[in-house]
């Protein structure tokens, strides 16, 4: 039997694992905005991070978001899966792209 109290336990634990999480891929996701990340080759293996262009990562994810919004507005992507769903095209498809690697 489910009470009030354990339901409320339930929902507080659920935003704090929802809030830390947020908050640590907020941090992971400021660093990949600013810096990009190496690691060595000696056998330390010890993790550079260099300075990166902060300006063009958000330039380039703003680029994305938009061909992203462009191609679901033009229902490209729907009619390219629907294409897929036709065994010919797929089989076509796959030996074009098979070809291209």
């Amino acid at each position: 039997m489910v009470t009030k109290a354990y339901n409320d336990i339930i929902k507080i634990y659920s935003l704090i694992l929802l809030l830390f999480s947020a908050g640590a891929l907020s941090i992971i996701w400021v660093m990949s905005m600013c810096f990009t990340c190496f690691i060595g080759g000696d056998e330390y293996e010890i993790t550079y991070f260099c300075k990166d262009n902060v300006l063009l990562n958000i330039d380039s994810l703003i680029l994305c978001l938009v061909v992203l919004i462009v191609l679901s507005k033009k229902s490209l992507i729907t009619n390219f899966s629907s294409k897929l769903n036709d065994g010919i095209y797929f089989k076509g498809y796959k030996k074009r792209l098979l070809w291209m690697l």
